[in-house]
């Protein structure tokens, strides 16, 4: 199957399924610690595996199999003698201290065993929340899953809703583009490690809850005058002085920036899709204009690669523009 969801697989998740098969639990609430545990507390152990020689007689060789013993499904038939199986649970119980414990704003949105329980998966989300007055939802997610006998522990910050196998793919697919994914070998330590880099990733989590609160002080700040508006643009995409006739890149620079005013001006007009009409007239509408202007393919001028705008509205000079734009915002 696909979606890699067995028999005896179980699991819980808040909210629906596309597959909507038995095995995995819908709620509307999230997962709690108790659930998880009882979904992951199954018993694994590696055992010896044997050849036979040219006189039958069996001989031990230098590799082992990883079985479930409560099923007896042998969930990897070939592994190292160094591979070090671990109760998912236990991995829990040192992810609840050294992570949800500390963090009560992350939930755990599904938990569950694919093949069998050959993978094991926790899926946790910072709370799904809205700036107030915008219709858009912003939810991150870390994730972590043990594929047994495929590399090691994996950890990654993403934000697909994990329900199965195909949306495990998806989501190790964009930690790995976005370079959060990080695999743990199976050792007696993987554990600590495991739980350490989910907690690395949870502090950007906590940035993150920061940068919401002062976008969202945003919405509480009326622009109530075309004088107002005039002077925030000036200070957004200000023209540089007049002076130094003897070339024209000043004049050039000049009239880009008043472009960039008019189109601002243009979007905020409008109106800002997705913002309540009674704050359309806020900073907060004034920031999402400068968003939509700054990551609009057409602004670029060299080269009109949709692709480079998007990772360069990420972590390039467009992104550094909106932080520089957030600032005068804020305090402007």
């Amino acid at each position: 199957m696909s979606h890699g969801i067995m028999e005896e697989d179980r699991g819980v998740v808040w909210g629906d399924t596309w597959h909507g098969l038995p095995q995995y639990v819908q709620q509307e609430a999230p997962v709690s610690i108790q659930q998880a545990t009882d979904v992951l507390n199954y018993p694994i152990e590696t055992r010896p595996l044997f050849t036979v020689d040219a006189a039958g007689v069996p001989r031990q060789v230098q590799a082992c199999c990883v079985v479930r013993t409560d099923t007896g499904r042998v969930l990897v038939p070939h592994t190292g003698v160094r591979f070090t199986p671990m109760n998912n649970a236990v991995l829990l119980r040192t992810m609840e201290a050294r992570l949800l414990n500390s963090n009560p704003d992350l939930k755990i949105e599904s938990v569950g065993t694919l093949f069998g329980g050959a993978t094991a998966f926790i899926n946790v989300v910072l709370e799904r929340y809205h700036i107030k007055g915008d219709d858009s939802e912003t939810l991150t997610r870390l994730m972590y899953y043990n594929p047994l006998g495929i590399g090691g522990y994996k950890v990654g910050m993403h934000n697909v809703r994990i329900v199965c196998n195909n949306t495990l793919r998806m989501a190790s697919a964009q930690a790995q583009a976005n370079k959060t994914l990080v695999m743990i070998p199976h050792t007696e330590n993987a554990a600590t490690r495991v739980s350490d880099q989910l907690f690395d990733m949870s502090l950007v989590l906590v940035e993150a809850q920061g940068f919401r609160k002062s976008v969202e002080s945003l919405v509480d700040v009326p622009i109530r005058t075309t004088e107002e508006l005039d002077r925030l643009l000036a200070l957004l995409f200000p023209e540089p002085e007049q002076d130094e006739p003897e070339h024209d890149t000043k004049e050039e620079v000049r009239s880009a920036q008043r472009k960039n005013q008019e189109a601002v001006r243009k979007l905020y007009d409008a109106g800002i899709e997705g913002v309540a009409p009674q704050y359309q007239r806020t900073r907060y509408a004034l920031l999402q204009a400068c968003t939509q202007m700054i990551d609009h393919p057409e602004t670029i001028r060299q080269n009109n690669d949709l692709a480079f705008v998007q990772w360069d509205g990420i972590v390039g000079d467009r992104a550094s523009n909106k932080d520089h734009i957030l600032t005068i915002l804020l305090t402007a």
